[in-house]
């Protein structure tokens, strides 16, 4: 009886990866379970790169006129967004943290941002849209109008 608890909170990205990595190291750490844990946290850690590689080749190097982009917007769903520039760097605050963005290659769509900054570093598009940004969670789409 070791009496250990653990509660790990993730909703992001490779989550059950994640966890199941975290799970097998305690069980390898507390209890000598061979879990293979460490090919799976190599593994997982090399995905990571990958995924990080392929999404730095589509970020491109400047922002065209992103004055233009500069204001305050609302979302029904998620509150405001403001979004400023710092120097020639565009950022994003939504209020419980703010990210820098970055414009990304997309064919087929209009122009699109991604947030640089943890800990949302990638994880959705905010899609630039006539009024406002269309934000792409994947499983649920938010509007944010400029207001």
């Amino acid at each position: 009886s070791k009496d250990i608890g653990v509660t790990i909170l993730v909703n992001m990205g490779d989550a059950n990866s994640f966890t199941g990595a975290i799970r097998g190291k305690l069980l390898a750490l507390l209890f000598g379970i061979d879990t293979k844990v460490d090919e799976k946290l190599d593994f997982f850690k090399k995905e990571w790169k990958k995924q990080l590689t392929k999404l730095k080749g589509k970020i491109k190097t400047s922002i065209i006129n992103p004055k233009s982009f500069v204001g305050q917007y609302k979302s029904d769903e998620l509150g405001s967004l403001r979004v400023f520039l710092t120097g020639k760097r565009l950022f994003a605050d939504f209020g419980e943290f703010t990210s820098e963005l970055a414009e990304i290659e997309d064919p087929g769509k209009k122009r699109v941002f991604i947030l640089l900054s943890p800990p949302w570093s990638g994880s959705f598009e905010m899609i630039s849209e006539a009024d406002g940004f269309l934000i792409d969670a994947a499983q649920k789409k938010y509007k944010f109008k400029k207001i």
